[in-house]
This record gives structure tokens, C-alpha cells and sequence, in this order.
């Protein structure tokens, strides 16, 4: 059986962890950066049939608290942006070639619609 010494001394170790996890979220309450952490706790003991017998408490470790909601709209976003300036990109390309006055389209368009205008100027 586990004494209360050793219960003791493992709930003062594990609450030390806590009391770091609390101390970063304080220094860190005005760091727009930063996601606020909190330990997780777990109760150690054997059990035994239906009698369960405590031993103390373990830190198992800190996790990030974030709203995942907010992590998923971030990311559709991004993704959207992303999609939005290849797009752009593209279109850019695209009127830069059509445009270009030595390679682009304008020139022949302009020819085929001037041979029509001076077809209909000499109709006979």
C-alpha cells in the first residue's frame, strides 16, 4: 500500500506542472500568438476485483487549447486566396498573350474586322 507521502509528493509534483502551464498562460495572456495550454492529469492507483487503490496523481502532459472551428475557416481561407491568385495569375498570362501587339490576337482581329468594313464599303 502506497503511503501518503509518496501520494503527497506525487500530487505537489504534478500540480508544480500545472502551476508552469498556468504561469506560461500568464505571461503570455498579451501574445496574440500564443494558444493558451493546460495539463492533463491522470490518477495513478492498481486495481484490484472492485477495490481500487490510489496511489497519487501523474502530469501526463499539456495540450493547446484553440478553437478548431476558427483553425478550419484559417485554412479554407488560405486555400481560397491561394486558388483565387493562381487564377489571376493565369488570367494575367492569358491577356498578356492575347494582348501582345506583335504575338497577341488584336492584330488579325483588327485585319478581319477592317477587310469586312472595306468589303462593305465597295460593294459592287
Amino acid at each position: 500500500m502506497t503511503d501518503l507521502l509518496s501520494i503527497g509528493v506525487s500530487a505537489l509534483l504534478a500540480n508544480q506542472v500545472g502551476l508552469a502551464s498556468v504561469g506560461q498562460n500568464i505571461a503570455n495572456a498579451n501574445n496574440e500568438n500564443y494558444s493558451r495550454q493546460e495539463t492533463i492529469f491522470s490518477a495513478l492507483g492498481s486495481e484490484s476485483g472492485s477495490f481500487f487503490s490510489g496511489q497519487g496523481v501523474l502530469a501526463q502532459g499539456s495540450r493547446r487549447l484553440y478553437d478548431g472551428y476558427l483553425v478550419n475557416q484559417l485554412r479554407y481561407s488560405t486555400s481560397q486566396l491561394t486558388e483565387s491568385q493562381a487564377l489571376n495569375n493565369y488570367t494575367t498570362d492569358l491577356g498578356n498573350l492575347i494582348g501582345d501587339t506583335t504575338t497577341g490576337l488584336s492584330n488579325q482581329i483588327q485585319d478581319f474586322f477592317n477587310a469586312f468594313q472595306e468589303a462593305s464599303s465597295n460593294a459592287s
